[in-house]
């Protein structure tokens, strides 16, 4: 048995939330999806999904020929309450596949770097949240969200133009839409690959870094330990293949 990871883009891969499963001797499955590599046909082999993101738009990966086939799997995972888990813009295609709807951010704005994410109720009774702050800043590269959540949801936390940062659906499916897989080595070449991007936001590389080097260890501290209480809740140590 394994963890089914999409990746969707060669450089969004699991990062931090794929080191954390492997550390607690569990098996992951990447299925490079850029690279031509499709989707299984079935979750035989699956004890969980965890979609990843990408700086392609949700419109452009739902173009993709294996578009169809992915919903596929994330929706029979999350009807056979399977872990899901979907990761910056993969939460987004997860709440598609699981019927929500996704639309601009608030006042059609471009969130790119640190911003402060604040918990709405279910997020503070969220055993997944244990141990989080009630306010916190989280790193996003974003243009769109959750409008609509899917049936039988709840939403975590919110920014200011996103208010479905974090959501769960169901007992198992969750959503995060900040890119708790990131470290500063990472946020660094985002900012120079996608720096037309960040330009557009009016951001300088200089400013990112900057702020990057303020926030980045509480952000890499409460990432990894929400990444750690993802795993504790959601597969069980049965699950693993080791000690």
């Amino acid at each position: 048995m394994s963890i089914l990871v999409l990746e969707h883009e060669e450089h969004c891969g699991p990062g931090r939330l794929g080191r954390v499963l492997v550390q607690y001797g569990h098996r992951l499955n990447i299925r490079r999806l850029w690279a031509k590599e499709g989707v299984p046909p079935d979750l035989d082999d699956a004890q969980a999904v965890v979609c990843l993101g990408a700086a392609a738009s949700t419109a452009v990966l739902l173009g993709a020929p294996r578009a169809k086939g992915e919903a596929g799997l994330i929706r029979q995972a999350h009807e056979r309450t399977l872990p899901v888990i979907g990761v910056g813009t993969g939460s987004l295609l997860v709440a598609l596949a699981l019927g929500g709807a996704v639309g601009p951010l608030g006042d059609n704005a471009v969130e790119v770097g640190w911003r402060e994410s604040k918990m709405a109720f279910a997020g503070t009774i969220e055993a997944i949240l244990a141990g989080q702050p009630w306010r916190a800043m989280q790193f996003v590269w974003q243009s769109e969200q959750v409008t609509k959540l899917p049936a039988d949801s709840a939403g975590l936390m919110g920014t200011k133009a996103c208010r479905t940062l974090g959501w769960r659906a169901g007992i198992r499916t969750y959503g995060f839409q900040q890119n708790i897989e990131m470290g500063a080595a990472d946020i660094e070449r985002w900012s120079i690959n996608r720096g037309k991007e960040r330009q557009a936001a009016g951001l300088s590389h200089e400013q990112l870094m900057s702020e990057t080097k303020k926030w980045m260890p509480d952000f890499d501290r409460l990432s990894e330990r929400l990444s750690r209480s993802l795993v504790d809740y959601l597969l069980p140590a049965s699950l693993r293949q080791c000690s």
